[in-house]
């Protein structure tokens, strides 16, 4: 549980910091929002 919690931590974080860039990376944040949705969904259903 404790690396699923991480994984959205720093997942989180990395969403955070793309969009505060401006660099070309940006494209990459649906990408990455659907990853968090996913591991906030899992983390819903171990409960």
């Amino acid at each position: 549980m404790e690396k699923v919690d991480q994984l959205i931590n720093d997942l989180t974080d990395h969403i955070i910091n793309i969009l505060k860039s401006e660099d070309e990376f940006q494209h990459e944040v649906a990408e990455k929002s659907t990853a968090f949705a996913n591991l906030i969904s899992a983390r819903a259903a171990m409960n």
